[in-house]
């Protein structure tokens, strides 16, 4: 199913619902196969939680990158702040 779609989306997801303990050789085919076809692949373990992100790649199907992307301050003291949080010791 995943050939017949061909390159005519630019996100393509595949939602899995994992319902087993030992699931790893499964979810290793999965993944391989969602990553030669370059597709995005989640994992979700109960139905709600798969309903959830078909809920919510429906919701912002139409809308604005903005919407989810992060909200930066651009004064002066937030940007110093961020840039002292993230110096690495020596």
């Amino acid at each position: 199913r995943i050939t017949e779609l061909g390159r005519n989306w630019r996100l393509r997801v595949i939602v899995c619902y994992v319902n087993k303990e030992d699931s790893n050789g499964p979810l290793l085919e999965i993944n391989k196969m969602a990553l030669l076809h370059e597709c995005t692949l989640l994992l979700a373990w109960s139905w709600q939680e798969s309903a959830r992100y078909l809920e919510t790649f429906k919701a912002y199907e139409n809308k604005a990158p903005t919407s989810i992307q992060e909200k930066v301050d651009g004064d002066y003291m937030t940007k110093l702040a961020d840039v002292l949080k993230s110096v690495r010791g020596v």
